[in-house]
């Protein structure tokens, strides 16, 4: 599982919020949902992949965080 940027309280992208608000209004114009993920969006795909539900999947790579680069210009 490959999470994208995730905001969450004390971390790596509030400092960037505080401190460089523009990169972060780039960053989520990239993404899909024109915002940065959660941790319960993280936590609801670890769940699916620990899940029966994901018995036959094998081998991927899950990416979670709406991040569909765009652009190589952030």
């Amino acid at each position: 599982m490959s999470p994208g940027p995730i905001y969450h309280e004390g971390g790596f992208w509030e400092m960037v919020k505080n401190n460089q608000p523009d990169l972060t209004k780039r960053v989520e114009a990239v993404s899909e949902f024109n915002r940065l993920g959660t941790p319960q969006e993280v936590a609801n795909a670890a769940t699916f992949l620990a899940s029966p539900a994901a018995s036959n999947v094998t081998g991927a790579n899950l990416r979670v965080g709406g991040l569909a680069i765009k652009t190589g210009n952030i």
